[in-house]
């Protein structure tokens, strides 16, 4: 990865061109680095911006949602700080069911 695709993901996900970006992440950028001239993560920048298409892809492609940006960001807290509740579902950790497929037989037996 160059540091200069590293850049150009982020201009991409500030520019909402969802495209750009699943380019540069089909291209291997990392989507957890952070540069140390910008220091900004792609996933923080994309929630900035209130852009659930792209939070989804920086997802679906390893942006790790508990990641904290050097100036003290991340994507969860940003979101709540803007107040958008599709934004927080998606960034939320999920939590795991307690009811079990043992539990499930049990009931229809």
């Amino acid at each position: 990865m160059q540091s200069g695709d590293f850049k150009a993901l982020v201009q991409s996900v500030l520019d909402e061109d969802l495209e750009l970006v699943r380019h540069y992440l089909a291209q291997g950028v990392d989507p957890n680095f952070i540069h140390p001239e910008i220091m900004a993560l792609p996933l923080v920048e994309a929630v900035r911006v209130s852009n659930v298409s792209i939070v989804n892809l920086l997802l679906k492609n390893g942006a790790d949602p508990k990641l904290v940006s050097p100036v003290g960001e991340s994507a969860l807290k940003l979101a709540k700080i803007q107040k958008n509740d599709s934004l927080i579902v998606l960034l939320q950790p999920k939590r795991k069911s307690s009811f079990s497929l043992h539990q499930l037989f049990k009931k229809f037996n």
